[in-house]
């Protein structure tokens, strides 16, 4: 594997793209969203990969806040993808991430979406769906990315929808916990370092049967921007099923009802994941890829991040305020 300035160069990992396709140890994946092109690699060095190419030339943002943000998970314990930004070839100005593959071998592959389709299906056939979505019939989504639903992507109804999934597994009790228990560490953390894409079709479950569990955080490219304090656009997961006027509302609101471990968790992170931390980490990377991405990155670190991070702190301690009254 060749690298320059610590970037992949991919070419040194599959010379001959085209015949790589035809043997499928590339195959193509078109899920990736309209900015990316998506592949599955298998067996090159005796790994498997996933690599996503960015379908405009240059290191955009993006692919550093993905990086960035694989690095901050790990300093809060949150498992994610290992990627690394690679480049076509040594003379090609595109570039994309290339990620270790967390395909397990005897467990498939079910994602959120699946999961809530599936209850919703049966919301549908018992005449429960007007309730839910004040829809007739699925038919009104099927030509909408039903996934970005408000409504839909909150801890309360993924709980709802996991036991119905799983609603004659022996182990279901156990499984529905800790999916919900670790999906809530995620919520925090996408929360804490303002990733508003954190929907129902951005994390998925390795199951087997007997043993079920989310896979590592992936696509967290879009953190750390100005959009995500616009409430019509963000749908990272909700608190609650009801509409709100503000993320902080949101989160507010879920903090003061969640339980001790809920609120140590976000006190934890909150103290790990400082504006301080944040630059630290960033300064690293750029020696490691050898840029300067002295911009947008941050700027928004320095100006968005550090209102938002005192804001969170201003709930905490108002929580504890609150708590003290009753005392």
């Amino acid at each position: 594997m060749k690298r320059e300035n610590g970037i992949i160069i991919l070419d040194s990992l599959i010379p001959n793209w085209q015949k790589a396709l035809r043997n499928k140890q590339v195959i193509p994946n078109d899920l990736c969203g309209p900015y990316y092109n998506g592949y599955w690699i298998n067996n090159v060095e005796n790994k498997n990969y996933f690599l996503k190419i960015c379908k405009k030339s240059g290191l955009n943002d993006q692919l550093f806040i993905q990086i960035f943000m694989e690095e901050l998970a790990k300093t809060v314990s949150i498992a994610t993808i290992n990627s690394e930004i690679a480049r076509v070839n040594s003379k090609s100005n595109v570039y994309g991430i290339i990620s270790d593959n967390y395909k397990i071998n005897g467990y498939k592959i079910i994602s959120g979406k699946e999961i809530i389709w599936s209850y919703l299906e049966s919301l549908e056939a018992n005449g429960a769906l007007k309730e839910v979505l004040e829809i007739n019939s699925l038919d009104e989504l099927y030509n909408t990315d039903f996934s970005e639903q408000f409504s839909l992507n909150s801890l309360s109804f993924i709980w709802e929808a996991l036991e119905y999934y799983y609603r004659n597994n022996p182990n279901k009790h156990l499984f529905i916990y800790k999916i919900v228990e670790e999906l809530a560490r995620r919520f925090i953390y996408s929360f804490i370092t303002m990733q508003y894409d954190f929907h129902l079709g951005n994390w998925e479950l390795l199951d087997n049967e007997s043993h079920a569990f989310l896979v590592p955080m992936y696509d967290m490219e879009l953190g750390f921007q100005k959009r995500f304090f616009d409430i019509s656009r963000n749908n990272s997961m909700r608190a609650y099923e009801s509409s709100i006027q503000s993320i902080y509302d949101s989160f507010k609101q879920f903090y003061f009802s969640s339980s001790s471990s809920f609120q140590l968790e976000v006190t934890r992170q909150l103290y790990i994941l400082t504006p301080e931390t944040l630059l630290n980490i960033l300064i690293n990377l750029e020696k490691k890829y050898q840029v300067d991405k002295e911009t947008k990155i941050y700027e928004n670190i320095n100006t968005l991040y550090k209102e938002h991070y005192d804001e969170l702190i201003h709930i905490t301690q108002m929580h504890k305020k609150e708590e003290g009254k009753h005392l």
